[in-house]
């Protein structure tokens, strides 16, 4: 279906005093996803991270580097499953499940077994979108070459609207130059 805009009409109960409060009702409803950390481990000695950069409409921008991600639209692949084709569709890079570390499920985990999360993971905006997301990390050695040849590549799904570049930035500067909670999580 998509991405869907509600407006509803909420009331909370208190339930000593029995008194209703409205609640704001405004939600955008886009599900969950699946986002990756990619440390490229270059065997010059270097640590770099990968981001897709992005047109964004949403925040007026045409440049926008992210971690790379996707939506959790099929609800019968798992998370690492569907982590693993973002990562050929988005960045041209193979990797099997096993390569994955979920970092939501390490992070979280007395949380998740407490049920104070939910399993679908970490809401970036809970106070008016639905979505969940699920922190992997990837760790890949690369040589030169091959870390050269990441730089630039033109990748995403044309048919699906994916304008996307990648981009190889030193582990360092991630959080310096990307504006993407994802990326600062």
């Amino acid at each position: 279906m998509g991405f869907v805009k509600i407006k509803s009409h909420c009331t909370l109960v208190d339930g000593e005093t029995h008194h209703e409060h409205h609640l704001p009702g405004i939600c955008f409803l886009r599900g969950n996803a699946v986002c990756i950390f990619v440390a490229l481990y270059c065997q010059d000695g270097t640590v770099h991270s990968l981001l897709v950069d992005q047109p964004r409409v949403p925040i007026g921008q045409v440049s926008c580097l992210e971690l790379p991600a996707g939506m959790m639209d099929d609800e019968k692949e798992t998370i690492t499953g569907i982590a693993v084709r973002e990562m050929e569709e988005e960045c041209g890079i193979k990797v099997h499940p096993s390569d994955l570390v979920d970092l939501t499920e390490l992070a979280c985990c007395e949380a998740l077994e407490m049920n104070y999360i939910p399993m679908a993971g970490i809401a970036p905006s809970p106070g008016g979108c639905d979505e969940f997301c699920r922190f992997l990390y990837l760790e890949k050695r690369v040589t030169v070459s091959e870390l050269e040849q990441m730089r630039c590549r033109l990748s995403g799904l044309r048919e699906h609207g994916e304008y996307i570049t990648l981009t190889v930035v030193p582990m360092d500067a991630v959080w310096k130059i990307s504006c993407d909670m994802k990326a600062m999580v």
